[in-house]
């Protein structure tokens, strides 16, 4: 099972606040979506960079049964900064910084099992 860092205070950080003002999420929204997506990320792109992923597929990992509007939901996850483009990379704000090691270990124990 993958991990990743959850931030106990993601649902007091400005841009999550600033992205329910934006949206008009609740407070349980917001974190909901934040911890779906963040997880999907950890499964499907875990060097956090989501540049080949739509905005309908944003949305979707965020809400799966009732997304979000997705042009507006990854403009907002932009503007506030969750989500920062760097050249031809879409990153996830922070990503490497809180889940470099959770990757390292996992790639770890990958090789040490393709070796046996």
């Amino acid at each position: 099972m993958p991990w990743y860092a959850a931030d106990t205070g993601l649902e007091r950080n400005r841009k999550v606040v600033d992205l329910r003002i934006r949206l008009g999420w609740s407070a349980n929204d917001a974190l909901a979506r934040c911890h779906r997506l963040f997880a999907a990320v950890r499964e499907q792109a875990a060097d956090g960079d989501l540049v080949g992923w739509s905005p309908t597929q944003i949305a979707y990992a965020m809400q799966p049964d009732a997304p979000p509007p997705a042009d507006e939901t990854y403009l907002a996850l932009c503007e506030v900064g969750l989500l920062v483009r760097d050249g031809d990379t879409l990153i996830v704000a922070g990503w490497m910084e809180r889940n470099g090691r959770f990757i390292r270990d996992a790639d770890r124990k990958r090789l040490s099992r393709q070796e046996i």
